[in-house]
């Protein structure tokens, strides 16, 4: 290690650090293909050049000097890029079956905590063209803010010149959520009420977690349609999506022969309320419970009450648990922070994202990026992951399991596709 400064890790970005285990990986995941090859050398020469220029990307983490300290960030002096950048290649053209097995062995392993805490993975000969899988640690910084040097990395566009689609933050008032965090006891009244709120029931999707993780994502579906759907029914573009997903997981339950008249389900959803003057990088958000009316059969009915739950949410900015914000309730923000994410994980069964892509089509090395898909670790324990992106006018679903509670993702996939079809026929 070298005599380079040290930065302290902010208390949520310990929180995450922290909580990571060898069957519950706090690593946040995504992937990009395009239809023709990525030239690595010109990829190579894109990361040193725009990737490289934020610290935490050449930073490891370093223990305290003092006893119970927080660790801190720190330049070492044997920084390789070769260890963070990998070129995959296939001896014959892979498919979708195929990436899916190479992200899901990537979820399952952890990235070396001796070593800034990231890498990219290129497997070329993706269906005629190539496919560039990132993992980075939720220490680095939280979904949003590897976005958005994401779209500064794609094409060179800065993160606010490129027009985003409204993504989870529309769910809530992130001012007065910012509010209501300034007041006294703010964080005690949230650890209060998770303690106090029931666990979700037991189901093929709650369970004993392994190390071995699955993914599995859908073909883009038009926004277009879907805003016409929602129009025509009066609801919104997240009350017919979530609605969707909660028919998603009936169908997967019925599938493995499941009882789900009435069931409910909850999901944690992270929330974006991070002002535009924030660091790139870091963690500053929030999360909510959402339910999902998983044991509704009748679409017009389970959208009833997905609309419903959505409302509920927007009407009480008091439910957000914030991250990066958090007062100090008598325990250090560490902990606190650390705390919440475990009972949230007690709580719910689902983690689900709704990541706001550009609107038009972002290019990598000159490519086309066709599939842009995001996921977010499954904090607390949680065995399933469903990660929404919105981007080029379209909306792509991915899924992420623990193998041994969800072993084909896929079927989730298939329950969704039907429920959007679902969706798209009530009153016709």
């Amino acid at each position: 290690m070298t005599d380079a400064p040290r930065q302290t890790l902010s208390h949520a970005d310990n929180a995450w650090l922290q909580l990571e285990q060898p069957d519950n990986l706090m690593t946040i995941a995504g992937v990009m293909t395009c239809r023709k090859p990525v030239d690595f050398l010109l990829l190579k020469e894109l990361i040193e050049d725009k990737l490289m220029r934020h610290e935490r990307f050449r930073q490891q983490i370093v223990e305290s000097r003092l006893p119970f300290g927080r660790p801190s960030w720190q330049e070492g002096g044997d920084f390789a890029l070769s260890r963070h950048l990998h070129r995959v290649e296939s001896p014959e053209p892979a498919d979708q079956q195929a990436l899916e097995a190479l992200v899901g062995d990537l979820l399952s392993s952890p990235l070396d905590h001796s070593q800034p805490m990231w890498q990219i993975h290129v497997l070329e000969s993706y269906n005629g063209g190539s496919a560039i899988i990132y993992r980075v640690h939720h220490a680095v910084g939280d979904g949003l803010s590897l976005i958005r040097i994401l779209l500064e990395m794609a094409g060179g566009a800065e993160p606010a010149e490129v027009p985003l689609h409204q993504g989870a933050e529309s769910l809530v008032q992130p001012a007065k959520v910012m509010e209501l965090a300034e007041t006294s006891g703010f964080g005690a009244r949230i650890l209060t009420r998770l303690i106090t709120t029931r666990s979700d029931p037991d189901s093929h999707f709650r369970g004993k977690l392994g190390v071995e993780k699955k993914v599995a994502w859908s073909d883009p579906v038009s926004l277009a349609r879907i805003e016409r759907v929602t129009k025509r029914l009066g609801v919104t573009i997240n009350d017919g999506l979530l609605s969707s997903l909660a028919g998603a997981l009936g169908f997967y339950l019925e599938q493995r022969g499941a009882e789900t008249q009435g069931l409910r389900l909850r999901a944690v959803t992270p929330i974006n309320l991070r002002p535009p003057e924030a660091p790139v990088l870091g963690n500053r958000f929030g999360m909510v419970i959402v339910d999902l009316p998983v044991g509704i059969n009748d679409p017009e009915a389970r959208l009833g009450e997905a609309v419903g739950s959505l409302a509920r949410l927007r009407e009480s900015p008091d439910s957000v648990v914030l991250f990066g914000a958090l007062p100090d309730p008598g325990m250090t923000t560490s902990e606190l922070e650390e705390r919440a994410l475990r009972l949230l994980g007690k709580k719910a069964t689902a983690v689900i994202t709704h990541v706001a892509g550009p609107r038009g089509p972002i290019h990598l090395c000159d490519q086309e990026v066709y599939d842009l898909l995001h996921w977010v670790p499954m904090a607390g324990a949680l065995g399933l992951g469903l990660s929404l992106v919105t981007y080029n006018n379209r909306v792509q679903l991915g899924v992420t399991t623990d193998a041994g509670l969800v072993p084909d993702p896929e079927t989730i996939v298939t329950g969704f596709e039907q429920a959007l079809a679902e969706l798209d026929a009530i009153g016709t």
